[in-house]
């Protein structure tokens, strides 16, 4: 029934359990993988306003090296574009990601990934989704936002501050004050 499908696969993303079984139901059923978000939006690349020191070309092989039919790299400048393109002319050793996976916690620490390493919530708050929207809220709310948040079948107020999520955390994100922030941006009114 299903011929292709398009899912996120990144640097951020290695340990994921939903990326490596989407990955093997794929390759297990014959079903075309279409890498995409591999700079994860740019995040991978420059975090809080600094480059990381992770580039396109570790970025794509990464990408590359897993069971996909092709990656879409969404540059959004023709500089980006060049710099997507030079990847495939890199050295073996400006492609290499190894030595970059062990730094990641450190470098995106408290900062969340979405990555889900936190779930389950003990509530049922979908904490990846949760906290997107509360990231993408602090710059303004919007009325779609406000739309699709209230369609969230648990809220950040139902969250009882349990303290499992942030035990599992490799980024050591404050969860709790994302739910928090969460609940001011959507739950307290415009």
């Amino acid at each position: 029934v299903v011929d292709v499908v398009m899912y996120a696969v990144h640097l951020l993303a290695h340990h994921d359990p939903t990326l490596v079984a989407v990955v093997e139901a794929c390759r297990a059923h014959g079903v075309g993988l279409v890498a995409m978000k591999p700079y994860y939006g740019g995040r991978i690349l420059n975090h809080r306003g600094r480059p990381t020191g992770i580039t396109p070309a570790q970025c794509l092989s990464y990408t590359l090296d897993r069971p996909i039919s092709c990656v879409v790299p969404g540059p959004r400048t023709p500089a980006e574009w060049q710099e997507a393109l030079a990847s495939t002319q890199a050295a073996a050793s400006d492609r290499d990601c190894a030595a970059v996976l062990p730094t990641l916690p450190a470098t995106f620490h408290g900062t969340c990934t979405y990555c889900n390493h936190c779930m389950p919530c003990s509530v049922g708050i979908n904490i990846g989704h949760t906290i997107l929207w509360a990231d993408q809220g602090e710059g303004g709310v919007t009325e779609p936002m406000r739309e699709w948040y209230a369609r969230l079948p648990i809220k950040a107020s139902a969250c009882t501050e349990c303290g499992l999520c942030l035990e599992r955390c490799p980024f050591g994100v404050d969860i709790l004050e994302r739910m928090r922030m969460a609940v001011a941006l959507y739950e307290t009114g415009p």
